[in-house]
């Protein structure tokens, strides 16, 4: 059992190592993370932001959520949820909605 960070868990020290082990952030000041709301992205955006608390060197989080206004009432609320969470870490978190309903309809009519 290799140790882990001084106070990262497992989940955030794989999130790490593999980010480290393929030089995704080499050079990089910011890299944009892009939340759905889901559990998963959320707990990439929970992981990036704990290993940056521990070494400061680590790129600094910028969320992104991008609101394809598909599912109504439901796509706002993933949107709104997503921001207030990188709101309460102190995250900069960019939200757009873009209606695609029209293009994919065009799409599938050609």
């Amino acid at each position: 059992m290799r140790p882990r960070g001084p106070t990262l868990e497992r989940f955030e020290d794989d999130v790490r190592d593999f980010a480290v082990s393929r030089h995704l952030f080499d050079g990089c000041e910011r890299v944009v993370a892009g939340v759905s709301g889901g559990p998963d992205s959320m707990a990439m955006m929970y992981a990036l932001l704990r290993i940056r608390a521990v070494n400061p060197s680590w790129p600094r989080v910028v969320v992104a959520h991008l609101d394809h206004a598909l599912r109504g009432d439901e796509s706002t609320a993933d949107a709104e949820f997503v921001q207030r969470a990188a709101d309460a870490s102190g995250l900069e978190c960019v939200v757009r909605r873009i209606d695609v309903a029209p293009e994919a309809a065009a799409r599938s009519a050609n």
